[in-house]
Order: C-alpha cells, then sequence, then structure tokens
C-alpha cells in the first residue's frame, strides 16, 4: 500500500504497511516549518524511529543531507530502504533496523549535525505495560504491540524514545549539533513532557513552533476532535 506525503515543494507516495505509521501530518508539519530553523543543508542527519523514512526522505533529497533512519520495526525498515530506492537515494541514506536503545551503546561512528524524531510521546503510559512488552522483538506485529511501539514505547528500565535520543545526542552531536523534535499532544499531558526531560540532560529550548494539524492527518478522528496541537522543538547543548 501506498500514502501520499505532501512538502512544501514535493508531493510523495511513499510505501507503506497496516503496520506501520500510514499518515504523515507529522512529517509534513515538520516538512512545511523546516525553514524556519535555519533551512541548513549538506549535513549529517540521523532519523530516530525514522518509520518509512518521511523525515529522512525530505532531508535526503530535497536538502541533500546524508541521512541514517533507524527503527525496531522491521516492516517499516522495509518500506524506508524501498521508498529510498525508488527516489535513488541508497547513496545518501541508510537504513538501520535495530532498537535505539542498544544502538546507542555500541556506537562509535561520526558525529551528527542534527537528530530528527517525531517518537511516540507517551506520559500515561503503566508500568504494566512496558513490562508486557519488554521482551519483544516486534518480528511478528498485532494491532495492540503495534500501537504500543508507535504511540506508548519505553524500554525495561522506563526510559522513552526521548531519553535516547537526548543521552545519544550527549556524546553523539557535534559542538553546534541539534535536535528537532515534532510531536503532539495526543498521548501526552502537555509539552512540559518533553521539556522537562530535556532539562534532565542539560538541553535548552533554542526554538518552538506551535500549532495544530488535523485528526485525520495522523488518524486519530476517533478521538473526537479535529485540530491537535502539535510542536516542533529545536533543542541545544547548554
Amino acid at each position: 500500500m501506498y500514502s501520499k506525503y505532501n512538502t512544501p515543494n514535493k508531493q510523495y507516495l511513499l510505501k507503506t504497511d497496516d503496520f506501520v505509521c500510514n499518515k504523515f501530518g507529522l512529517a509534513e508539519f515538520f516538512a512545511n516549518n523546516y525553514e524556519n530553523f535555519g533551512n541548513i543543508q549538506g549535513i549529517n542527519v540521523i532519523d530516530v524511529g525514522c518509520g518509512v523514512l518521511p523525515l529522512g526522505i525530505f532531508l535526503a533529497e530535497q536538502k541533500k543531507c546524508k541521512v541514517t533512519g533507524i527503527d525496531l520495526n522491521p516492516i517499516a525498515c522495509r518500506c524506508a530502504e524501498d521508498n529510498a530506492d525508488k527516489l535513488k537515494l541508497n547513496d545518501s541514506v541508510k537504513i538501520i533496523t535495530e532498537n535505539f536503545a542498544v544502538f546507542t551503546e555500541n556506537y562509535k561512528g561520526d558525529k551528527f549535525d542534527l537528530i530528527v524524531a517525531n517518537p511516540p510521546v507517551d506520559d500515561k503510559i503503566t508500568n504494566d505495560v512496558i513490562l508486557k512488552y519488554a521482551n519483544n522483538k516486534f518480528q511478528e506485529l498485532d494491532d495492540k504491540s503495534f500501537s504500543y511501539l508507535t504511540n506508548s514505547w519505553h524500554s525495561v528500565e522506563g526510559k522513552c524514545l526521548i531519553d535516547y535520543i537526548f543521552e545519544f545526542g550527549q556524546k553523539n552531536l557535534k559542538l553546534n549539533g541539534r535536535i528537532i523534535i515534532v510531536f503532539c499532544t495526543v498521548d501526552c499531558t502537555s509539552p512540559n513532557y518533553v521539556y522537562e526531560k530535556s532539562k534532565k540532560y542539560d538541553y535548552y529550548i533554542s526554538k518552538t513552533i506551535e500549532d495544530f494539524i488535523s485528526s485525520e492527518s495522523i488518524g486519530v478522528e476517533s478521538l473526537g476532535t479535529d485540530k491537535i496541537d502539535t510542536f516542533m522543538v529545536e533543542f541545544r547543548r547548554i
């Protein structure tokens, strides 16, 4: 199956699957606002929780960046590889299928100019649910495990993907490197959940864009609201 992904300068038709994110509202919010963060091109980027690679494709093709995409979902990674191949981006895109928490422990490569992500942001997840999925390798997904993986993922230690992104950046961002996170308040009470984590890891907020996107654009029409409060936030080291 394929889904439309609209950026200011181009519409893409990306390969997706029932068990990957196939609504690109957050990625479109990123693409629509990227130039407000400096429109930096030709840099080394890691796309954490890349899914089928909408953020990475925008950066690799339109901004001439070198992109490493990493995701725990093997189905998403296969789609990401196919999407990069179709667009002839193989020389500038590398896809890694791995738990980012494990990747951070072992990474010894080049430092990055930019870390991007539209990660799971859930401050209401219970320990029982976290422990239920603690040993799940997500090689075979069902509706419940897919929902957990894309909306609520935490490690057995209770850390969410945002924790690992900030930790990774402490060692693997260049001196003037940045982290840009795109998220909405579907599964978190307020943006303070993300902001407090940035302080914990000695980052400050250098720029924020807040707006609304449609619930349909991220596939949550069932919530009964038309608009979802959405944020694109740039973090830098203190």
